[in-house]
């Protein structure tokens, strides 16, 4: 995957994965602290849930834009609820000339 991401204010975040069959505390970080915004690449170690985890300890509220490309075929988003919600994945819109 190779992704990059942007806030609009400083976040708690958490990029992490957790093993297909393992329990959340089993969850290995590969970048956490406080930032705005981030980029780079990933490889997945193991088959899993990865993704990051955005926390906003501020008192306005933050958008966050995340663009990421690469090989997967579902996305979720979870907000608060384990359960989660299907996120739409799209294709990007092809260059202009």
């Amino acid at each position: 995957m190779i992704f990059n991401w942007k806030a609009t204010g400083p976040l708690e975040v958490d990029f992490h994965t957790v093993p297909d069959g393992k329990p959340i505390s089993a969850s290995e970080t590969y970048q956490r602290g406080q930032m705005s915004s981030g980029s780079g690449d990933y490889r997945s170690p193991c088959s899993g849930l990865h993704g990051w985890c955005w926390h906003n300890t501020g008192k306005r509220g933050v958008k966050i834009v995340l663009n990421a490309a690469g090989f997967w075929t579902e996305a979720w988003m979870f907000s608060g609820d384990p359960v989660g919600d299907p996120m739409e994945l799209q294709d990007p819109a092809p260059p202009e000339n």
